[in-house]
């Protein structure tokens, strides 16, 4: 395929791509690459950092600034109510357990249901991610305007291939050609 030879120079990380939905091994694309299994893509904590950074700069509304005290509030009674009642100390499953519900943040969101219909959760908040921030993860502009109803900007997102990277293939497919 034309376009896996150019692949080899140019990393989505570096162009500002904050996440890559392919993988590039020996010059051509691979599969799937999502939030998850992109821990073994080079740069993934940076790349995480930076998709963190690009959602906390948009404009947050104050309601969630209160959902998120009511969680934390409901997170801390749950763990109390487990150490009380619980003998930890002699019971080292309950510990286990214990540990596991805290340091994954178990209490942020479910992970039994996976969002359907292209629809994913924010990372940090309580709710989905806006269209607004899909398109900025994939490196749109905050200027750039979608049409269509929340359905078709989405899938107008999701379908796309992020500008960055376009603009980035198209150069060293240019600078090939000029050879």
């Amino acid at each position: 395929m034309l376009v896996s030879r150019f692949l080899n120079a140019i990393d989505p990380f570096n162009l500002g791509v904050l996440l890559s939905r392919f993988q590039i091994k020996n010059g051509c694309i691979h599969g799937v690459c999502s939030y998850k299994s992109s821990k073994f893509v080079p740069d993934y904590e940076k790349s995480k950092v930076q998709v963190l950074d690009a959602l906390n700069t948009l404009s947050v509304h104050p309601i969630w600034q209160s959902n998120q005290e009511s969680v934390t509030k409901i997170k801390g009674t749950f763990v109390f109510i487990l150490e009380n009642d619980l003998h930890l100390d002699e019971n080292a499953f309950y510990k286990k357990l214990l540990n596991l519900l805290i340091d994954n943040d178990f209490f942020n969101r479910s992970h039994l249901i996976t969002p359907s219909n292209g629809t994913n959760s924010h990372p940090e908040l309580h709710r989905s991610i806006t269209p607004r921030e899909a398109a900025r993860i994939q490196s749109f502009s905050d200027n750039y305007i979608f049409y269509g109803n929340k359905t078709s900007v989405c899938k107008q997102i999701g379908n796309a291939v992020p500008p960055l990277l376009a603009l980035a293939l198209g150069k060293a497919i240019l600078k090939s050609l000029r050879k």
